[in-house]
C-alpha cells in the first residue's frame, strides 16, 4: 500500500536479525499514506483505551488479551516507523518544535516571574 515492509528473520546461530524496506516513499499517493499511517495509530490507541477500561474494571483476562494485543500493535507501528524515514523526520521535527515552544514558554514564564 506504502512500500513499506518489514519481518525477522533468525539466523542458523540462532540470532534474529529485524530487516526494515521501503520503496521511494516520495512516490507513493498521499491518501494512501494518510489511511495507512492513522489506521495504525488508531488500532494502537484503541487496544491502549481498552487495556486501561478492562484494567479499571477488573476484567482481568479481558485485560491481558488486550495488552497482548496492544504489544503485537505497537511492534507493527514501531516495524513500519523503522521503515519509513518520512515518518522518523516527522517525528524529529515534532520532538523538535515542541522542544523549542517548551522552552520559550519557560523563558516567558521566568521573565513574569521577575
Amino acid at each position: 500500500m506504502v512500500g513499506l515492509r518489514w519481518w525477522n528473520e533468525v539466523k542458523k546461530d540462532g540470532k534474529e536479525v529485524w530487516i526494515f524496506e521501503s520503496k521511494n516513499e516520495k512516490m507513493e499517493a498521499t491518501a494512501d499514506k494518510s489511511i495507512f499511517w492513522t489506521s495504525l495509530y488508531v488500532n494502537g490507541g484503541g487496544w491502549a483505551i481498552l487495556f486501561l477500561f478492562k484494567l479499571i474494571t477488573l476484567s482481568i483476562t479481558n485485560a491481558i488479551i488486550a495488552f497482548t494485543m496492544l504489544i503485537f500493535a505497537g511492534v507493527n507501528l514501531y516495524g513500519f516507523f523503522k521503515c519509513s524515514k518520512e515518518q522518523q523526520g516527522r517525528l524529529k521535527k515534532f520532538g523538535t518544535k515542541a522542544v523549542s515552544n517548551m522552552a520559550k514558554q519557560g523563558i516567558q514564564n521566568f521573565g513574569n516571574q521577575l
